[in-house]
């Protein structure tokens, strides 16, 4: 598994962005220089980091919330990536970006066929389970039911080009609009194990999902926290932002892993956190490159 990431050169907040998620706040303002040294802490302990850097511009503000750049598929005997659909129309000028980093990288990628009502945010609506056998999908507030099922016949398709057994597909209706991702209403910590905001999913989908993983192996939670699970989950240790004693007590006693955290307050005011940085790339056997390698895509001309 490769992690990629964006530096924040890029980042910033408008007020004509303020209504894409719960968090903003109107003539709130990004500090660049402390949102650089909160990103550059946690990449430190990223392992198998591929970091790239875009050009400074205004037309790409939430570029660094890589998570987003699509869905890396496994068990194939190459790298795929379906390339996101964003729901806001800014977004998807970060298309181009994301193209030419998996082409540098020589990773193979299918479009999501998305339009206007059509969206899928990539890993950020995903979570994989059973080694990649079943993959849950949550839509609700940046895509709909229509999405996953459009997603689903696009994977179903790639993997039988690999004649490929293609995974199982749960869809899960988001509730909580402060929960607007998946990764945000659900942390993975285990192939066969999670856990999930109290009334953030509909009932009848967490059923299927219990039937799937087993009633044991999901927690569930009761926290005004709505960062507390959108976090990085490395072998033995979760990356998290700052949390309460009461939180920290209990992500360690669930999961049994070390909590580290850190300051990520300038991503905050985006909607943003760890998990939304780092996208995760499944790779069979090609991708070799430096722990950190630093790129400039620049828009065609």
């Amino acid at each position: 598994m490769y992690h990629i990431a964006i530096k924040p050169n890029t980042f910033t907040v408008t007020n004509e962005l303020i209504d894409q998620h719960p968090y903003g706040k109107k003539d709130t303002r990004i500090n660049l220089s402390d949102a650089s040294v909160q990103h550059a802490k946690l990449m430190n302990n990223i392992p198998k980091l591929l970091e790239f850097t875009v050009k400074r511009n205004n037309e790409v503000p939430d570029l660094v919330f890589f998570s987003s750049a699509g869905l890396s598929l496994p068990r194939l005997p190459e790298s795929v990536v379906i390339l996101p659909w964003m729901k806001f129309s800014q977004r998807n000028n970060e298309l181009i970006y994301k193209k030419q980093i998996f082409e540098e990288l020589k990773i193979k990628t299918y479009q999501f066929p998305g339009n206007e009502t059509l969206t899928f945010e990539g890993q950020a609506e995903t979570k994989w389970f059973h080694d990649g056998a079943i993959l849950a999908v949550g839509y609700g507030f940046r895509s709909s039911k229509e999405s996953v099922a459009l997603l689903e016949k696009l994977i179903r398709s790639i993997y039988k080009n690999y004649d490929i057994l293609p995974p199982t597909i749960i869809p899960l209706k988001l509730k909580n609009h402060h929960l607007f991702h998946l990764q945000m209403a659900m942390l993975e910590f285990s192939q066969t194990e999670c856990i999930i905001h109290k009334n953030s999913i509909r009932i009848k989908d967490l059923l299927v999902l219990q039937e799937a993983l087993g009633g044991q192996n999901i927690k569930v939670i009761d926290s005004n926290d709505p960062f507390c699970l959108s976090s990085i989950v490395l072998e033995d240790r979760i990356l998290t932002h700052e949390l309460s004693s009461q939180m920290r007590k209990i992500l360690h006693e669930i999961t049994k892993k070390t909590i580290v955290e850190y300051d990520m307050s300038e991503f905050e005011k985006a909607g943003g956190s760890p998990r939304a940085l780092i996208f995760d790339l499944f790779d069979p056997h090609h991708v070799k490159r430096k722990k950190q390698c630093n790129s400039n895509p620049s828009s065609p001309k």
